[in-house]
């Protein structure tokens, strides 16, 4: 071996020491019991600005785990299969219309209205899946009834708040949201006054669409229409004669276009989801905390339509807190926490995390637990705790309220 490769070897492995030498320096305590915990417990309570059941504690930031709404599919149609879609052209069609819809929330534009005014577009961080349900496995179903197939939205024999096609052939309503594809009514339609047109109403953990068979238009057409019926489903409104709970999404006209010959719509007009406009592409972050809110609090019925993905360790989504950060509201992860230097956290609400989950404070980071702060696992397994380390010059610091619980840890 040349002396140069020599002095290169040798500088490498004084390299190599110097580097676990310094990882030597730190010390690690990890905590997982009462005891060790009883510790690091105040009689203080942390500055908070939101509660637990605020809306605006669910407005998803960047470390808020995206959700995966459940959707099955339901084509109604005659028993003579002569008024609604054919199996190849109904699922290509409701399978490029979820597609595209999934793509229009996570283009979130800004809001149009009021005008000039400062609300973020976000990203939604919620989407749809169709599970492997039904005979077939593919989460589509064919009905072929007379008496339940047809909807009706005006006159004498409206049928759009009836819930009896529901009940019949809804499946796994409680963890499912069943959209059921159903045609006009065969006599409406022939009313020079009944339009069979797209439309749709959200009952419960159930929709109904119709006017995608008789307008013959492309799916994206409706991709709009079912983002909006999912958004009453999870608790949103219309809002543009009426307080819908949210202070940023202002009344308005309800244009469905700009048209300066019509008071009100010379524009702009509102681009909302929840408006009847051309757009419906915008959701305010009041809007995406009320739907995140009815999907994440435990004990809300909406929660159980979401595809359970906090329960497996994923440390490629370790969370990383290297500002002041507030985690209002409920929360799921699935991955580590590890809070850096000059990085603190507050927790206020419940934080589930996954199984073997580590929240890691580094040498001068901060965590603190509110009062309502409740640290567990939802998936009925266990997590490691929390692992405080120091170095010769910082430490890491841990405040717990007296009335934060920490459950579920592996240690206890």
């Amino acid at each position: 071996m040349g002396s140069k490769y020599l002095i290169y070897f040798v500088l490498v492995l004084s390299f190599g020491f110097y580097i676990s030498s310094c990882k030597s320096t730190k010390k690690v305590k990890m905590l997982g019991s009462e005891d060790l915990f009883a510790a690091y417990r105040v009689d203080e309570v942390f500055p908070q600005a939101l509660s637990c059941s605020d809306v605006l504690s669910y407005v998803p930031d960047e470390n808020f785990l995206q959700k995966k709404v459940r959707l099955s599919v339901h084509f109604m149609n005659s028993e003579d299969s002569l008024y609604g879609f054919r199996k190849k052209k109904g699922l290509d069609y409701m399978r490029f219309l979820i597609k595209n819809a999934n793509k229009r929330l996570r283009e979130n534009h800004k809001m149009n209205l009021p005008e000039n005014n400062s609300s973020p577009a976000l990203a939604p961080k919620y989407q749809y899946v169709v599970p492997s349900t039904g005979p077939d496995k593919s989460g589509f179903y064919w009905h072929y009834d007379d008496e339940y197939c047809w909807f009706v939205n005006k006159g004498r024999n409206r049928n759009n708040y009836n819930r009896d096609v529901i009940k019949k052939y809804s499946v796994g309503e409680d963890s499912i949201l069943n959209v059921f594809v159903m045609p006009h009514h065969k006599d409406s339609i022939k009313s020079k006054t009944y339009q069979g047109h797209g439309t749709g109403i959200a009952l419960g953990n159930s929709l109904k669409i119709a006017g995608m068979v008789e307008e013959q238009v492309k799916p994206w057409a409706f991709a709009t229409l079912l983002n909006h019926e999912v958004g009453h489903s999870l608790g949103l409104r219309h809002s543009w004669n009426y307080n819908d709970g949210c202070d940023d999404t202002p009344k308005n006209p309800n244009c469905w276009e700009e048209n300066k010959r019509k008071k009100g719509c010379e524009g702009p007009i509102s681009n909302n989801m929840m408006d009847y406009n051309n757009s419906q592409m915008a959701i305010s972050p009041c809007q995406l905390g009320t739907m995140h809110k009815s999907l994440t609090m435990s004990g809300s019925r909406k929660r159980k339509l979401v595809v359970r993905e906090w329960c497996d360790l994923d440390t490629s989504k370790n969370i990383i807190i290297s500002d002041i950060e507030h985690w209002y509201g409920e929360r799921d992860i699935n991955s580590h926490v590890i809070i850096t230097k000059g990085g603190q956290l507050t927790v206020h609400c419940r934080l589930s995390l996954p199984q073997d989950a580590e929240v890691i404070i580094e040498p001068g980071g901060q965590l603190m637990l509110n009062e309502n702060a409740r640290l567990h696992n939802d998936c009925g397994n266990q997590w490691k705790g929390i692992v405080m380390q120091e170095s010769k010059k910082e430490k890491s610091i841990l405040k717990i309220s007296q009335s934060a619980r920490i459950e579920d840890i592996a240690w206890q």
